[in-house]
């Protein structure tokens, strides 16, 4: 397989969001391959933004989870892709499965 890389990253171009009561930037994944770059909105960063992913503590207080957990779970995704493309790997086909 030729050079791919990634990285995930806060995208502070973009107005903050809430994530579960802390105003953060959304979360985006960067591959390049190719001269050429892809930007995706990061799927679990949306997904654990969700009021369903929090928990109530004693004390009435909600608690979600952690932005790292997004971040190590979009990686683990990635990678798995790579691997599942390997030398069939376009951009293209890295937005499909990402999806």
């Amino acid at each position: 397989m030729k050079k791919v890389s990634y990285k995930t990253y806060l995208n502070d171009r973009l107005k903050q969001v809430d994530f579960h009561g802390q105003p953060t930037y959304p979360l985006y994944v960067q591959v390049a391959y190719e001269r050429k770059t892809t930007f995706l909105k990061s799927y679990y960063f949306e997904q654990f933004s969700k009021p369903r992913f929090a928990i109530t503590l004693p004390d009435g207080s909600n608690k979600g989870p952690d932005i790292t957990l997004a971040l190590k779970k979009d990686e683990e995704v990635i990678l798995f892709i790579f691997g599942k493309l390997e030398d069939n790997f376009s951009l293209e086909a890295f937005k499909k499965l990402y999806a």
